[in-house]
């Protein structure tokens, strides 16, 4: 996220077009960097729990679920939002000749 907002803020000035192209994978790889880093600290919270003798293996087993299954995607997504504009600029130049 730290490399892709000073980008897309650069974008928006320059070529309106690619940046909103980029737009829906931008927001959802923020909304996964959210999500992960919330999970991330009630595992470590429920760990400290864990440790005090409480029974907390749901919070972790949860935050583990969401990195290993949904986390993952965040690399794919960021080159999306760097790289994607060409094809959803192109499809659209497609669209009209048909029209």
């Amino acid at each position: 996220m730290l490399r892709l907002t000073p980008l897309r803020l650069a974008g928006a000035v320059l070529i309106l077009g690619a940046a909103l192209a980029g737009a829906t994978p931008y927001l959802r790889l923020f909304a996964l960097a959210a999500g992960g880093a919330l999970l991330a600290e009630e595992a470590l919270a429920a760990s400290r729990l864990a440790a005090n003798g409480g029974e907390e293996a749901g919070r972790i087993a949860l935050a583990r679920f969401f990195a290993e299954n949904f986390a993952v995607s965040a690399g794919a997504l960021e080159r999306t939002v760097v790289e994607g504009a060409d094809s959803v600029t192109g499809a659209e130049a497609a669209l009209e000749q048909t029209a």
